[in-house]
């Protein structure tokens, strides 16, 4: 009798909540509470801690960036994992805007992240609790 799962739909995911689902995992397995933390997991939370420089993400953070910076929700996760402070690793995302057009968007990229960083522990709580099972049904 097979466990697998189906994938039904794929979903960019951003890596902060890889990173906080993957430690929530990583601390039941050590505490006795899970089966166990497989090396998969353990690999993908090492990747997820050294890529990821941001500490913030919500879905409305994500949309904000979508609606002004006119790109996608693949693009726009990408943006908040990179989480740019200066016009040098925003440009990488828009080669082909001017330098003043780069610092609008930076200005609105760090206005909207502080935003975000209020925003998001009360998204978490109320989005997953503490099941994240359900996390990976919501991705």
């Amino acid at each position: 009798m097979s466990t697998s799962k189906k994938i039904t739909q794929q979903k960019p995911i951003p890596l902060i909540i890889v990173r906080k689902l993957l430690e929530k995992r990583q601390k039941r397995a050590i505490e006795g509470d899970s089966t166990d933390f497989s090396y998969q997991q353990n690999t993908t939370l090492e990747y997820a801690r050294k890529m990821s420089k941001t500490t913030v993400y919500t879905p409305d953070f994500c949309q904000r960036l979508m609606e002004k910076f006119q790109v996608d929700e693949e693009r726009a996760i990408q943006i908040i994992d990179v989480n740019p402070e200066t016009t040098t690793e925003l440009k990488p995302f828009f080669p082909a805007i001017s330098e003043e057009k780069l610092k609008e968007y930076l200005e609105f990229y760090l206005e909207e992240r502080a935003k975000a960083e209020l925003e998001m522990e009360k998204w978490l709580e109320d989005e997953f609790g503490e099941e994240d099972e359900e996390i990976i049904s919501y991705w």
